[in-house]
């Protein structure tokens, strides 16, 4: 049997241990100063911008209902998506979103970490209403310019889960790209019930194919698994 004093020995060994340990020295000061980070620690990798200063105002705002909901559809707050790339060649790098039930946004990356919202312009809010799902950003016809493939999912109709691929015909004198939709064209209009598309060779032909990761689509139901389609490339 363990004596008290001895325990209380211990236990005071452990706390000066513990004491040495957290000694207050002085901070380590980052060298250069000259763009320090607003609102946060110094030590942090990543710094929060608001959205007054970078004019991303995206919200994938889900709004609940008597058939808006966890209960009526199982996959309700799986998100939205969102992909990166260089739209207009400018050598930054823009920002598309996909929202569930809110409108698709593109932001045009000016510089210093502004954006500005080019949706309209650029003809690619893609078919209002839910349910958007990802998103992926690839030169599908291989022609230097990166196309947006947006997917689609939810518990309606399969016209409104029609996948849809903006195809990047290039600037205008502004430096802003302009889209049409082209997933018709392609032999890629599909109507499963999809989370996420992924761009890649599959069968080293020099063409990119399209892997669908698809979801079960009732409770009943079986598993869908993924679907690999091999986009046609209209003649030029």
């Amino acid at each position: 049997m363990i004596q008290p004093f001895k325990c209380l020995l211990f236990g005071a060994g452990i706390l000066f241990i513990l004491l040495a340990g957290c000694h207050s020295g002085p901070d380590v000061v980052p060298e250069d100063q000259s763009h320090p980070i607003p609102d946060t620690d110094a030590h942090a990798l990543f710094a929060l911008l608001p959205s007054d200063s970078t004019h991303i105002t995206f919200n994938n705002q889900l709004t609940e209902g008597l058939n808006t909901n966890v209960l009526m559809y199982e996959y309700f707050y799986n998100g939205g998506g969102v992909a990166v790339g260089d739209m207009n060649g400018d050598g930054l790098q823009d920002v598309y979103f996909t929202g569930n039930m809110t409108e698709n946004r593109l932001y045009l990356n000016k510089g210093h970490l502004q954006f500005e919202d080019i949706t309209a312009a650029a003809g690619v809010a893609g078919r209002p209403g839910p349910w958007k799902t990802g998103v992926a950003i690839a030169d599908v016809n291989g022609d230097g310019r990166p196309d947006i493939f947006v997917c689609y999912s939810g518990r309606l109709p399969g016209t409104k889960r029609l996948k849809q691929l903006f195809i990047n015909e290039g600037n205008d004198t502004r430096g802003i790209p302009h889209f049409s939709e082209q997933a018709a064209q392609y032999g890629i209009v599909d109507s499963s019930y999809t989370t996420q598309a992924y761009f890649f060779d599959y069968d080293r032909d020099g063409d990119l194919d399209l892997l669908l990761l698809n979801h079960k689509h009732g409770r009943h139901h079986e598993t869908a698994g993924p679907s690999l389609r091999c986009p046609s490339l209209p003649e030029r």
